[in-house]
């Protein structure tokens, strides 16, 4: 919910700002067809007006940006992902969206429901922050529509019936190409939903939430949160983690993959919860 309305209080300032870069395009444009028009009638122009024309041009090239990023999706092609990503880094400078859904529709149509083939390389691209080139028919025109993200980001969250799990699992491509290295699956045990006895969430830790996610989102870009010495050094529990995979790995147990994961994914997590302090 808080990640929502920050997302739609961007959307709406993105309309304003689109109407008044309407407005002041028309103004624009209509002073180069003027001057432009001058130059046509006169052979030239003078210093004056010349300067005119290049300032005015390049304020029509320098409007401010109207558009707006949309990152929660409960549903979208998988083979639109990159362009949505490529819309959110022209609209904030990050290619970055999230996919939340209460059903199982993504996961079908991710393993080629309408396309007959998996459509993973984005999602696993986008869960360790690496670079995408695709290049896709269009569907309007007989244009190639080619898309390329240096880096891109994507969280996946989605609840579902445990028979989709067993389905999913029956596709040995999710485990060859490491998706289910990227993923927690936390299953309830068959034989009947337990009962629900969870307090409802206190309203400070509601607050407390949306507090951190508008400090996260208010962080500027680039930031860098380095992990201490003590955690990742010699004797160190990231160390350590490491090593003893690393020995099942040379006993041939495998597991080096998940070794450089779970390493990167405590990294993450401690990371958030320093920037978490921010907003205490």
């Amino acid at each position: 919910r808080p990640l929502k309305a920050i997302e739609s209080a961007a959307a709406e300032e993105a309309a304003l700002q689109a109407r008044l870069n309407r407005s002041t395009r028309y103004t624009l444009e209509g002073r180069c067809k003027k001057l432009r028009a001058m130059f046509a009638a006169k052979g030239g122009l003078s210093t004056e007006h010349r300067n005119e024309l290049t300032s005015t041009e390049a304020n029509l090239d320098n409007l401010p940006n109207d558009k707006s990023a949309v990152w929660l999706f409960s549903n979208i092609n998988p083979a639109l992902i990159p362009k949505m990503m490529k819309h959110n880094l022209d609209a904030e400078g990050y290619a970055r969206i999230s996919v939340m859904a209460d059903e199982d529709t993504f996961l079908r149509n991710m393993m080629g429901r309408h396309s007959g083939h998996s459509d993973l390389e984005v999602i696993l691209s986008g869960y360790t922050g690496g670079s995408v080139e695709m290049t896709r028919k269009s569907v309007a025109t007989d244009d190639a529509v080619h898309v390329r993200l240096d880096s891109c980001h994507m969280s996946l969250l989605v609840l579902t019936q445990p028979h989709t799990l067993d389905w999913l699992r029956t596709h040995t491509v999710l485990a060859d190409q490491g998706f289910w290295g990227r993923t927690i699956v936390t299953c309830i045990p068959r034989g009947g939903m337990p009962p629900i006895t969870a307090a409802p969430v206190s309203e400070a830790v509601q607050v407390a939430y949306e507090r951190l996610i508008a400090t996260l989102h208010a962080m500027p870009g680039g930031q860098v949160i380095r992990v201490p010495e003590v955690a990742w050094g010699p004797g160190g529990p990231l160390s350590t983690l490491y090593e003893d995979v690393r020995t099942n790995v040379a006993a041939g147990n495998g597991g080096e993959g998940f070794a450089v994961r779970a390493v990167g994914r405590i990294c993450r997590m401690w990371a958030l919860s320093k920037m978490a302090e921010k907003a205490s």
